[in-house]
């Protein structure tokens, strides 16, 4: 009994040495729409971009918890979404419609090294909205015809990657919305794919 706990102080005080502290950044694109309602029609992708910094601490071979502070655009497009009043020249037109959110994203995420440098991920995100565009067209729109701002948006985040011993580190990433991005509104909730790059340094 007493050689069983020495050995487990031992794998403690080793998964503690071994423990690493990470900080870097990273930089992006991201594809994203929305979830309509039922009654609506579909949205297209729109491309967007990341970037921001990055925590990792790293307390064994095979775990990790890492958080981000991210600046990440993401919205969706509808094509023919708004009809334009014409008047005693010219008829009504559609015209497609774009909407762009810019939030700051701070997901936090458990990774799971299988090996070789690849990983695993796993959590929850939550975003802060900074702002929004809309556009008829080429023209841009008061944003306030988007209605009352949804002001976090809240999501499943799960993917994996890649990092080199030297800390480069490549990534793709889903994010999944649970709640809508537009308040007093149901179902609007956001979807991203997420490609990043970064460097990790090892403190």
């Amino acid at each position: 009994m007493k050689r069983l706990f020495i050995i487990g102080i031992c794998l403690c005080l080793s998964g503690m040495v071994s423990a690493q502290w990470h900080v870097g950044c990273e930089v992006g694109a991201n594809w994203s729409t929305v979830k309509f309602p039922s009654y609506e029609m579909g949205g297209k992708r729109m491309t967007g971009f990341n970037i921001g910094a990055v925590g990792m601490y790293r307390w064994s071979e095979r775990w990790g918890l890492q958080a981000n502070l991210m600046y990440t655009t993401r919205g969706y497009n509808v094509s023919d979404g708004v009809i334009i009043p014409g008047d005693e020249i010219t008829k009504d037109r559609m015209e497609d419609v774009a909407v762009e959110s810019k939030y700051i994203d701070i997901p936090v995420v458990a990774k799971f090294y299988p090996g070789l440098g690849v990983h695993l991920d796993a959590g929850m995100q939550a975003g802060f909205l900074v702002g929004r565009t809309l556009k008829y067209g080429n023209s841009r729109q008061p944003s306030s015809l988007l209605g009352e701002k949804q002001p976090v948006d809240v999501g499943l985040v799960f993917g994996g990657g890649w990092e080199s011993r030297s800390g480069v580190n490549v990534g793709l990433r889903y994010m999944l919305g649970l709640n809508s991005c537009y308040k007093k509104v149901d179902d609007f909730t956001n979807r991203s794919l997420m490609v990043t790059v970064g460097y990790l340094f090892c403190l």
